[in-house]
């Protein structure tokens, strides 16, 4: 879906959570007030929470990219000359195995 389309449907839906509102009520009286207040006190727990774990599930993403990447670097080190050996044995036999088939 193009970029455009979804910041009309996101302004719509902004909207509509407007109208749901102040479009009923012929004053922008106390009523608003008191029941975004009775949502806030609903969904305020729960975003907490979940951005609690949203935060927690980051952090050890990031850790266990970070043990990963290190035990990565220190194989690479240790298998480094093995890997220069292997390459030059593997080069060499598909090389015999070109000038066989001519």
């Amino acid at each position: 879906m193009n970029n455009a389309i979804k910041m009309v449907i996101g302004i719509l839906l902004m909207a509509a959570g407007i109208y749901w509102y102040i479009g009923n009520i012929p004053y922008f009286g106390s009523e608003l007030w008191r029941s975004l207040k009775i949502v806030f006190e609903g969904v305020f727990g729960l975003f907490i929470f979940f951005l609690g774990l949203l935060i927690a599930w980051i952090a050890w993403d990031d850790h266990k990219m970070n043990k990963l990447l290190e035990e990565e670097e220190s194989e690479g080190k240790e298998k480094t000359p093995k890997e220069k050996k292997t390459t030059k044995s593997s080069t060499t036999s598909s090389r015999k195995k070109a000038s066989s088939k001519k």
